[in-house]
């Protein structure tokens, strides 16, 4: 019979932040002796879409795919191996995704354990995977000397021409976890690898395993293959795992069924790894909330368009004009370009209906969906479209002031944050394996007034930006200022600031879309309290197109969205500092949680820590997974920081000092001074993090 396996979150609500650590527990119940590989818990994020195109025998479908993350834990075993690079070649570099390379590996001392035999691979299905060179890696040397070390490969007792493979090592304090101490051994490079395939290229993966008890190995020797036969006794079983969260992770999408196939997903998938065809295994989705973009100053202040009256017709189209009823006369302010989820949109202005019919004032947000191939430069565009306000107008009447009459036009709960994408910011990190994203989309903002059906009708276009957090109240403009008027360019020397271009897609550039310093808004975690509210229909993801049919998913998926009612006050003023932030942080579990809080709570008191003060804080998160995310989330409540604070955080943190630096290195002044961080980091991180400065 085969065993039963349920997933356990700390967080009931299954609702995480880019740079969260996922925290839980694997039950596994099993009346009869298993013999299996290991136990495995991964962390899945990716985009799909698929649309077809003609029909009969001239039907094409069309499927974009992405990973955006895929980080997996041994819970049970010996047996660990990284992500599989498709297509790497001869030389497999990781890092494309977050967390690719790494391995996680239980033990007893801080040292790490004693050997690890480290083997890169050639994954070959339906037949034994390719040796492609192999070590005897001395873990805790590596651990000891603190940087990233390039060893030759071996196969067959000789040492391969020109295969090398760059390793890290780091072992960290695991509270709450069945051993002391965990290691983290990351797979930076492998290179100079033999072709192992006749067609194609290599598809690299890395895999390590403690070499069996008593064993005397060092490099040259032929290791012993992995014993893949671990004994599970019959019995129930608890399995603490615990994973973090890329910092930049795009979050969760639905299109809600209306038109192509789109979406984004996130979730935690567990096996007992037998034989992929008959592994007993289960998925829990989770929802990853947006944390970007957010609004540059431009798209914050009102913005107006002027109609003046013009002859009104009963029939008004192909050109041609009938029936003449009056006039029809719009002037337009839209309180500004870019609001949250739920958040009420502003509109002033004036509206008259002179004619001899009622005519129909309409407000419509639209997004516009760009769905891309994956293997070819095929694109496709859709839409989907909310009615935010719909009011008429008598004839001869008119509307001032307040054009929605004391209503609300609220941003809808289910219009996603936009999203443009992450593959240009991969391909300028220098990922040469990046792919296109399946789905991206950003919105428009329709204003129409009109009589009848086919009569006349003035119109008006925004292009908006959805945030994934509202502004601060202090950096709107004051009350009475003077909204920019479209097609007006701006005075030389003028503060007001220069309208995006009128195309949706526009909007990328006045929008801040990476993690790093923003005056205008914050970046949102757990901390900031956000009510979330579920929208749509409940997804069953095991009959989704793109999802693994041969995975049971107890459950389906209820896409959530976090919901905003207004801009978040003015902080107030505060004398709280990080003595009393470090408390705070001793009495949680969860460090990153318990910062942005306290944070929250206390805004402004970030900005005046000291490089001692960030030591301090820093000094707080033992747990390396949770370095990454706490760094980051320091670095955005700081809104800005100098070198001299990054390198009190990294000296603090000498688990993870260059992710780190990669973390907090946006926020960075003053970059000039770099060798304040630099020179805490080894040769082979300190070439690597040149491109931060």
């Amino acid at each position: 019979m085969a065993p039963t396996m349920r997933i356990e979150l700390d967080r009931q609500d299954k609702v995480f932040y880019g740079g969260d650590v996922i925290r839980g527990t694997l039950h596994v119940s099993t009346r009869e002796a298993i013999t299996c590989r290991g136990i495995r818990v991964r962390l899945m994020g990716k985009g799909y879409c698929h649309w077809v195109e003609g029909s009969g025998d001239n039907k094409q479908h069309y499927i974009g795919r992405k990973t955006y993350q895929e980080l997996s834990t041994t819970v049970f075993g010996n047996f660990y191996k990284t992500s599989l690079l498709d297509n790497a070649g001869e030389d497999a570099r990781f890092g494309n995704m977050p967390g690719d390379g790494d391995l996680y590996i239980p033990c007893d001392g801080p040292g790490g354990p004693p050997k690890l035999i480290v083997r890169a691979m050639d994954y070959d299905w339906g037949k034994k995977d390719d040796l492609l060179g192999e070590i005897v890696l001395d873990v805790p040397a590596l651990v000891a000397k603190g940087d990233t070390e390039t060893f030759p490969l071996f196969r067959n007792r000789k040492q391969e021409k020109k295969a090398k493979i760059a390793i890290r090592a780091s072992v960290s304090p695991t509270p709450n976890a069945p051993k002391p101490y965990l290691a983290r051994v990351e797979i930076i490079e492998a290179t100079g690898l033999r072709k192992a395939d006749w067609f194609g290229k290599n598809d690299v993966y890395v895999q390590a395993y403690e070499p069996p008890e008593g064993a005397v190995l060092k490099n040259g020797d032929k290791c012993p293959e992995p014993e893949k036969r671990a004994y599970l006794e019959p019995g129930q079983y608890q399995y603490p795992f615990s994973l973090p969260v890329r910092a930049d992770a795009p979050g969760s999408f639905e299109s809600n069924g209306r038109g192509p196939e789109a979406w984004v997903r996130w979730d935690i998938y567990a096996n007992v790894d037998l034989a992929f065809w008959m592994d007993p295994s289960t998925r829990m989705p989770i929802n990853v909330l947006h944390t970007l973009p957010l609004p540059k100053p431009e798209l914050l202040v009102p913005v107006k368009e002027e109609m003046p009256e013009e002859a009104a017709f009963g029939c008004s189209c192909f050109c041609i004009k009938l029936f003449n009823k009056g006039t029809l006369g719009m002037d337009l302010t839209v309180g500004r370009l870019a609001y949250a989820p739920g958040e009420a949109v502003s509109f002033t202005g004036h509206i008259i209906n002179n004619t001899s019919e009622k005519a129909t004032f309409r407000i419509t947000l639209s997004r516009r969906q760009r769905l891309r191939d994956t293997t070819g430069p095929k694109q496709n565009t859709t839409s989907q479209s909310w009615s935010l306000h719909v009011a008429t107008v008598a004839p001869g009447a008119s509307i001032e002031g307040d054009l929605l009459n004391g209503a609300e036009a609220r941003v809808p709960s289910d219009a996603h944050p936009s999203f443009f994408g992450i593959d240009s910011q991969e391909a300028l990190q220098g990922n040469k394996r990046n792919k296109k994203d399946p789905v991206t989309w950003t919105y428009d903002l329709e204003v129409r007034f009109h009589i009848g059906k086919m009569g006349s009708e003035l119109k008006s276009n925004f292009s908006f930006l959805v945030t994934a957090a509202p502004p601060y109240a202090e950096a709107l403009p004051p009350a009475g200022t003077s909204p920019v008027v479209m097609g007006v360019p701006s005075a030389a020397g003028s503060v007001v600031p220069t309208l995006p271009p009128a195309d949706p897609w526009a909007m990328q550039g006045a929008a801040v879309t990476t993690p790093g310093p923003c005056a205008t808004a914050p970046t949102i975690g757990r901390g900031f309290g956000v009510p979330v509210v579920a929208y749509g229909t409940v997804v069953n993801v095991q009959d989704a197109g793109g999802e693994d049919k041969a995975t049971v998913c107890v459950e389906p998926l209820q896409p959530v969205m976090g919901v905003w009612n207004a801009p978040i006050p003015a902080a107030a003023p505060t004398t709280a500092g990080a003595i009393e932030l470090a408390a705070t942080m001793d009495a949680g579990l969860d460090k990153i949680e318990a910062l942005d809080t306290w944070c929250f709570h206390n805004r402004g008191a970030a900005a005046s820590f000291t490089p001692d003060d960030v030591a301090l804080v820093m000094s707080k998160v033992v747990f390396s997974m949770e370095q990454t995310g706490a760094a980051k989330t320091l670095a955005s409540h700081m809104g800005q920081c100098t070198c001299a604070h990054v390198a009190a955080a990294v000296g603090a943190c000498s688990f993870s000092k260059f992710d780190v630096t990669a973390a907090m290195a946006p926020w960075i002044t003053d970059k000039r001074n770099k060798e304040t961080v630099l020179s805490q980091l080894g040769a082979f991180d300190r070439t690597r993090a040149e491109m931060f400065f």
